[in-house]
């Protein structure tokens, strides 16, 4: 996360930025609401790193964990 940080600061001085790790779908879907209040106009950036997770779906699905932490489930991007 820490090299992630430096590199983004090094493309984007300015920005902002906020780390979820092992999110579950209601902390992912809370922290995309607080950024777009944030963000009013501007833009935000998803930066998703699925790690030992399934692949993205064709269908736009990202996966989270589920609140137990014992298995992942989908998260369509349409829904954020």
């Amino acid at each position: 996360v820490i090299q992630l940080k430096a590199q983004y600061d090094r493309w984007q001085p300015r920005a902002r930025y906020k780390t979820c790790l092992d999110p579950t779908t209601d902390d992912v879907k809370r922290m995309a609401v607080n950024l777009r209040r944030t963000a009013r106009d501007e833009r935000i950036l998803l930066h998703y790193n699925g790690h030992g997770c399934p692949r993205p779906t064709s269908n736009g699905e990202i996966w989270v964990f589920n609140k137990n932490f014992t298995q992942y489930i989908p998260l369509s991007l349409h829904e954020l």
